[in-house]
Formats: structure tokens, C-alpha cells, sequence
């Protein structure tokens, strides 16, 4: 979810890097943005090379795959669950050996 005055990390090939949400267009009281809305941003900082300028506004659609939006929360708990998966994996690998072990013997 996207709130007003959010920073966000952007990886897309438009050459932002990171862009300010302005605002939900269609929804004037709306203070939050969920997946499929069209969100109004700002580009704060851009690429040289890029389509897109420094303060430039921009209207995005979030949809799963157009934009990439990595936030530094989002990329902690994506982390924290690599970690739980990775223990249950090796949980997983401990149990499957004690039952080799078992049939073995």
C-alpha cells in the first residue's frame, strides 16, 4: 500500500530512481493507494541518460509486473522470510536424514 508523500525506490527502464506519491487520482479523501490504483508521483531523482527528468510528475498504474517498487520495509521482511525459509528448509533436511537413518539401520 502507497500512501501520499511516500518515497519509493523505483527499477523500471523510464531512468527514476526514486519518486514521491502525490496523490490518488479519482479518489480526492482516498490516503491510501492498493494494488491496480493510479497513483500521481514525482520524479526526485532521475537518471541522466533516462525518458524521465527530475521534478517531473508522473502517473503510474501499480500493477505486479510494470512497475518494480522496492521499499526499504518491504525488502527487511522479503529478508526475514528468506531466513524462515531457510530454516525450515534445514529442518526439513534434518528430519528426511533421521528417517533415512531409520529404513537404513
Amino acid at each position: 500500500m502507497i500512501q501520499r508523500t511516500t518515497r519509493l525506490k523505483v527499477a523500471d527502464n523510464s531512468g527514476a530512481k526514486v519518486i514521491m506519491c502525490i496523490g490518488i487520482p479519482h479518489y480526492s479523501n482516498r490516503v491510501v493507494a492498493s494494488l491496480g490504483d493510479e497513483v500521481s508521483c514525482v520524479v526526485k531523482s532521475a537518471d541522466a541518460a533516462g525518458t524521465v527528468k527530475d521534478d517531473e510528475i508522473v502517473r503510474l498504474k501499480a500493477r505486479v509486473y510494470d512497475i518494480l517498487v522496492q521499499q526499504e520495509n518491504i525488502r527487511m521482511t522479503l529478508q526475514q522470510m528468506e531466513q524462515k525459509k531457510q530454516e525450515i528448509n534445514e529442518k526439513i533436511r534434518g528430519l528426511m536424514e533421521k528417517g533415512n537413518k531409520k529404513k537404513g539401520g
